[in-house]
């Protein structure tokens, strides 16, 4: 299904619940990606019922991404209230296309929610309607360690 409905739904103990670590591909079986199975969601870093978050977010860790086998790290920040996941469903499934192949590569893009501009009034999501002169900013921060 892949647009958006307005509802921030909890996570833990779904194919979602990334709270605590675990391989991203552990349960991407389980992911309707649309006619793919696998991520292309957006997580909220507002709690479900939360009030509108318009005024600016704190820079926050919001994913941290590791690699077992090298060490290499990826800490992401961001004020930004959303983060899209997606997890490469809709790439080739051909060897051939290696390294660009299903599931062999993993975008966060921090964002307001998509459908936001239909849904804020409703969903209390944060407005992503900027009015005549004002500014828009939003901070994405990655760091990398190994």
């Amino acid at each position: 299904m892949q647009i958006p409905t307005g509802v921030l739904a909890p996570v833990a103990g779904t194919p979602f619940d990334f709270l605590a670590p675990r391989r991203i591909g552990e349960r991407l079986a389980e992911v309707d990606g649309g006619s793919e199975k696998g991520y292309d969601h957006c997580f909220s870093r507002l709690a479900a019922g939360a009030a509108d978050a318009s005024a600016s977010m704190p820079l926050d860790v919001i994913a941290v991404l590791v690699d077992p086998a090298s060490g290499r790290r990826m800490t992401v920040r961001t004020t930004a209230p959303g983060v899209q996941v997606y997890s490469g469903n809709f790439l080739s499934k051909e060897p051939a296309a290696a390294p660009h192949t299903q599931y062999g590569a993993l975008c966060l893009e921090t964002c307001n929610f998509p459908d936001a501009v239909n849904k804020a009034a409703t969903a209390g999501f944060p407005s992503p309607i900027l009015p005549p002169h004002a500014t828009y900013k939003h901070v994405a921060a990655h760091a990398f360690e190994w």
